[in-house]
């Protein structure tokens, strides 16, 4: 289940790009709330039956989460998340890659979000900011 409706998105981004049909935006929704799942996999909050969230202002940042991911999919063409994952530097002959941290959007949990979906679910609370060691 997605995190947002078609027209939650198309109010989040202004509308849509012609070239974005109302089922490719219902199935990027769909992989933006899979990687948010995945993302939140350790996270605290209360949830339903089915595992989602039931406090209002999670469910939003989980809306505005999958809002801006699927817009930065729709705005790179990366609805892979690919340049989210890696990033590449090239000067004369040298070349210079590598992986990005969570400053470029990239959840502890290893799945790439995008940087305005990473900054909504970090402010709500649901992704860590630190790591805890226990033994």
């Amino acid at each position: 289940m997605a995190y947002a409706t078609v027209a939650e998105l198309v109010e989040y981004m202004g509308s849509l790009p012609t070239d974005v049909s109302h089922a490719e935006a219902t199935r990027l929704l769909n992989y933006a709330s899979e990687d948010i799942n995945v993302a939140t996999m350790a996270a605290w909050y209360s949830t339903d039956d089915n595992g989602n969230p039931t406090d209002v202002a999670i469910i939003e940042a989980f809306k505005t989460a999958a809002c801006a991911h699927v817009a930065y999919m729709i705005e790179t063409g990366d609805t892979q998340g690919v340049g989210l994952r890696y990033n590449s530097v090239s000067i004369g002959d040298v070349s210079l890659s590598g992986g990005r941290n969570s400053s470029g959007g990239t959840s502890s949990r290893g799945v790439s979000l995008a940087p305005r979906a990473f900054s909504a679910l970090m402010v709500a609370g649901v992704l860590p900011a630190f790591t805890w060691a226990t033994g």
